[in-house]
């Protein structure tokens, strides 16, 4: 596979990001996605880096390299073929990187509405059990490559590649259907570390109400967001707003809002004509000082690492 220069995102210098964005879903104004593949392509290091997390949920294949993945408190070996799961609260940095191989990763990203807000109605919200219903003692981050899964899902990622270079029709609809593939095999594999109680069904009020809180946030992403606003303007209860919040998206209110403020921020620095200043107030930040101190907290860096 070809690399080429494309702008960093949060963990990795990217290589050749191919994004597939809301707007091919819905109808949206905002260049915000909420599904994506990337090529990350890391050279041999040995770095004590801050670990981070990021307001998506993903799944990475590692193409070829070895290393060392810390993922909280626990250290996970790299190997070739392996996969690893992550959901948007996993504090993680890939600190080791054995030479001579550079570590080529495929990653996709996603967040959570993509499964249970689907307008195509092929998705289902008990796969997202997998990131958020875990039983701690049995899950592990890391399927190794020697899993039967692991062949299974490298398939589909391929199919999932091909469907995203080619668009042919419908191959939106067709990308849901391979990443919900995926999260059935997971699932399946995980089963045992999961947490198997029935759940109380969703409302659709719930859903309709979800989704427009989160349209909401994407149009006013650059303007200083609150849980106060958001449940005035939606007239429901703050700590309602915030509990509703966390149970679908797996992360609190103002730490989804922080993240993603950041994640456009670092698609921002690329532009050498914009000063930090600029981009913070295009983040609907009031100063550089706030912005400085959310982005430390989400990146575990500063803005000038990314220029």
């Amino acid at each position: 596979m070809m690399y080429t220069e494309h702008a960093p995102l949060l963990d990795y210098q990217v290589r050749e990001v191919i994004i597939l964005r809301q707007s091919e879903f819905v109808t949206h104004p905002n260049d915000i996605p909420i599904i994506g593949i990337s090529y990350h392509n890391i050279p041999p290091r040995e770095a004590n880096l801050p670990l981070k997390c990021y307001h998506t949920l993903r799944i990475t294949y590692v193409r070829q390299g070895r290393g060392v993945w810390r993922i909280g408190d626990s250290d996970f070996q790299i190997e070739q073929g392996d996969i690893f799961i992550f959901n948007n609260s996993e504090f993680r940095a890939i600190r080791t990187i054995f030479p001579p191989d550079h570590l080529q990763l495929t990653v996709i990203d996603f967040e959570p509405r993509l499964i249970w807000s689907d307008p195509t109605g092929i998705s289902d919200s008990k796969e997202l059990k997998l990131f958020f219903d875990r039983r701690i003692s049995g899950f592990q981050n890391r399927i190794p490559a020697d899993a039967p899964v692991s062949c299974q899902l490298r398939t589909i990622l391929e199919e999932m590649e091909a469907e995203l270079f080619a668009k042919l029709p419908e191959y939106q609809p067709m990308l849901i259907v391979k990443l919900m593939n995926m999260l059935i095999l997971l699932n399946r594999h995980f089963s045992d570390s999961l947490d198997q109680s029935p759940e109380a069904p969703a409302s659709h009020g719930q859903f309709t109400l979800i989704s427009r809180i989160m349209q909401y946030i994407d149009d006013h992403l650059v303007e200083d967001i609150s849980r106060e606003h958001l449940a005035d303007h939606f007239h429901i209860h703050p700590s309602t707003l915030s509990k509703l919040f966390s149970y679908w998206n797996g992360l609190g209110l103002n730490q989804y809002i922080s993240r993603k403020k950041i994640y456009v921020a670092v698609q921002l620095l690329s532009q050498r004509d914009l000063s930090v200043l600029d981009i913070a107030i295009r983040c609907g930040f009031n100063n550089t000082a706030n912005f400085y101190k959310a982005f430390k907290r989400v990146t575990g860096g500063v803005p000038s690492d990314y220029r």
